[in-house]
């Protein structure tokens, strides 16, 4: 069972290209299920879920699971705390794809890049928690690309943040 200071989330994979992967969050008796994007790698909100278990921010999946509108996340009058975790979330997504390369100086200029758009500081990015987070990103991509269809890989999560 959840309890309401960890988040569950189970990404499903789809049986068959026409249909969808959704991933679930759930805290306590809190679910909401998205429609996950299908694109060949890791489902958007699991990296959303590594880039916040590691640098202890709250964004998107956080703020899904305490009820808000996942439309309405990152929209204006967003907190500097979740866009720096988009941002971040977003940088780390462009390596899996192989659009840029893993390297920490690329990451941190994608970063500045989307974040100078809504003149939001760069936050604090060790080299440790960058290596910590490509790590489980690579675990969690081995768990995915070893989910068949049709089944579930579960991963938990603090309900709130703090490294």
């Amino acid at each position: 069972m959840t309890g309401p200071e960890t988040i569950r989330l189970r990404a499903k994979k789809a049986k068959s290209p026409a249909h969808e992967d959704t991933v679930a969050i759930e805290r306590g008796s809190f679910v909401r299920v998205l429609r996950a994007w299908r694109h060949g790698i890791l489902p958007h909100e699991l990296v959303h879920a590594a880039v916040e278990e590691t640098f202890g921010w709250r964004g998107f999946v956080r703020l899904v699971a305490e009820g808000l509108d996942p439309e309405k996340i990152g929209a204006r009058g967003a907190e500097a705390e979740t866009l720096q975790a988009e941002a971040l979330t977003n940088a780390y997504q462009s390596e899996l794809w192989g659009l840029t390369p893993a390297s920490d100086e690329s990451l941190r200029a994608l970063v500045a890049h989307e974040l100078e758009r809504h003149g939001i500081a760069v936050p604090e990015m060790t080299e440790e928690r960058i290596g910590c987070c490509r790590r489980r990103l690579s675990d969690l991509s081995a768990r995915w690309e070893g989910t068949a269809p049709g089944e579930v890989l579960e991963i938990r999560l603090a309900a709130r943040g703090g490294v």
